[in-house]
């Protein structure tokens, strides 16, 4: 063997005790994933909504079932006076053509 292969690595520094750079985060044990979840409460997930609706049509033979409602005539207003006749005050009725 020749003396390049077997000559020690002089820019390796691993021997010398904190010479390397720390590791930024430290691996400690692992959470749970299941243990922050809130599956068992019921509603606070997101359920599917789709719109549901109970109305079916036939389109070979369409018959539509419309929503009703009762007409009710509307009220009557109660009369009180009427604000636009003026015939009490003197000369804003026109004479009579013929007399």
């Amino acid at each position: 063997m020749r003396y390049t292969a077997r000559r020690p690595d002089l820019y390796v520094t691993k021997d010398i005790e904190k010479s390397s750079p720390m590791k930024l985060h430290a691996r400690g044990p692992r959470p749970n994933p299941n243990e922050w979840h809130n599956n068992p409460i019921e509603g606070s997930k997101p359920r599917e909504t789709r719109f549901k609706s109970n109305r079916h049509t036939d389109p070979l033979a369409p018959e539509y079932v419309l929503p009703r409602c009762k007409l009710e005539k509307p009220p009557t207003p109660k009369f009180i006076r009427d604000g636009y006749t003026v015939t009490d005050i003197d000369g804003t009725v026109p004479k009579p053509l013929y007399p």
